[in-house]
């Protein structure tokens, strides 16, 4: 894969060229909530996407088909990693905080409904999404080294 990078701005990070602007931020009000991908060879911009509001993770899938992003606007959203392509949004009723993938499987942690499990293989069957609903949100979320455990 000949991707460098993606960058994201988060209200605690400094902010770098080309990268997701903070709604939330008072002096970067005009700046838009962008993930940008950057070439290897020579590192500059291959594409950015952008949600309507901060971009709070953004990963490659690990067969290197998707660049996957999810947003404080409540939606995940699936890219085609070769040109930024919008492939799949899904919509939720909370914030997406953090994502994790292991082969197939991404993993979605949400502020209010806890996890999320997407079967990346399947993105149009409705079986595909299962969520695990609890009383309180997970602020990140990390598969184990072999996949078995989250």
């Amino acid at each position: 894969m000949d991707w460098l990078r993606i960058e994201t701005w988060k209200a605690y990070e400094r902010p770098q060229s080309e990268v997701t602007g903070n709604k939330t931020d008072p002096a970067q009000k005009d700046i838009k909530n962008l993930a940008c991908v950057r070439k290897a060879e020579n590192g500059k911009p291959a594409f950015c996407v952008e949600h309507d509001d901060d971009i709070n993770d953004a990963l490659f899938s690990p067969d290197g088909k998707y660049l996957i992003t999810g947003s404080t606007d409540l939606s995940l959203r699936i890219w085609n990693a070769s040109d930024g392509t919008l492939v799949k949004r899904f919509d939720f009723e909370d914030a997406v905080l953090d994502l994790d993938v292991h082969k197939n499987l991404l993993a979605v942690a949400r502020d209010v409904r806890t996890l999320t499990i997407i079967d990346l293989d399947n993105l149009e069957n409705a079986s595909a999404v299962r969520n695990f609903d609890r009383n309180v949100g997970a602020g990140t979320v990390k598969f184990s080294p072999d996949g078995n455990y989250l």
